[in-house]
């Protein structure tokens, strides 16, 4: 084989792996919402006013809020936390990612252990899109399935979509978000 007969079978391949793996990715919108939990049983008056809502063990209990509920401060401190390219880039922070490989791959020679370059569309694909069998996974192809569905959520939502679904679904450590 010649270089530009490889380049170009190499290219083909790619590009069938990615539509093949985007293919499988339906309505991003309706499975995020779908494995979204928002609490446990609640208890209502013969008025319907809420008197309780029990939390669950897993998940706490949470409020969903839309994003022009949250705080420009939460906003802001999330996105200069987790991923300060999250308005700028399609989905995957190539320059982040390439960054924490090399990094990792100086510490421990292993690319994929130690710091995450995930960014927030990453991350929402891996806590709601990734079985959570596959979730720590450390494999080149997960992550690549990863970077494949981030970088097609980002094509089809906005933003401000995204970000609510990510505030919404990420826990910030407590049993209540």
């Amino acid at each position: 084989l010649t270089p530009v007969l490889a380049v170009a079978a190499l290219a083909i391949g790619a590009s069938k792996f990615y539509d093949d793996t985007a293919a499988r990715l339906e309505t991003p919108g309706g499975m995020i919402a779908a494995v979204a939990n928002y609490g446990g049983a609640q208890i209502f008056d013969r008025n319907g006013v809420l008197l309780y809502r029990f939390s669950e063990t897993d998940g706490g209990l949470r409020l969903p809020a839309r994003y022009d509920q949250v705080s420009k401060s939460m906003i802001d401190a999330t996105v200069s936390t987790e991923d300060v390219n999250f308005w700028t880039h399609g989905g995957v922070d190539v320059r982040g990612v390439a960054l924490a490989a090399y990094e990792n791959l100086r510490a421990t020679g292993n690319p994929f252990s130690g710091r995450g370059g995930s960014g927030i569309t990453q991350q929402l694909v891996k806590q709601t899109l990734i079985s959570p069998d596959d979730r720590m996974s450390q494999s080149v192809t997960r992550k690549i399935e990863e970077a494949i569905y981030a970088t097609e959520i980002s094509n089809k939502y906005s933003r401000e979509q995204i970000l609510e679904w990510y505030l919404n679904i990420t826990n910030y450590g407590g049993l209540y978000n």
